[in-house]
C-alpha cells in the first residue's frame, strides 16, 4: 500500500491518499480523505 499526506502550509489544510495493489502492480483501490486543519506530523502519521 503506498500513501502521503499534504498540508498546505500557509492555512494548514491537509488531506491524505493512497492506492492499494497487488504483488504484480495492479490495481487493487484508491482512497483520498480530507483531515481539515492539522500539522504536517499529523498528516503524515
Amino acid at each position: 500500500m503506498y500513501k502521503d499526506g499534504v498540508v498546505k502550509v500557509d492555512s494548514c489544510f491537509a488531506t491524505v491518499g493512497g492506492v492499494m495493489r497487488y504483488w504484480n502492480r495492479k490495481w487493487i483501490l484508491g482512497f483520498n480523505q480530507c483531515l481539515g486543519t492539522c500539522s504536517v506530523l499529523e498528516a503524515e502519521l
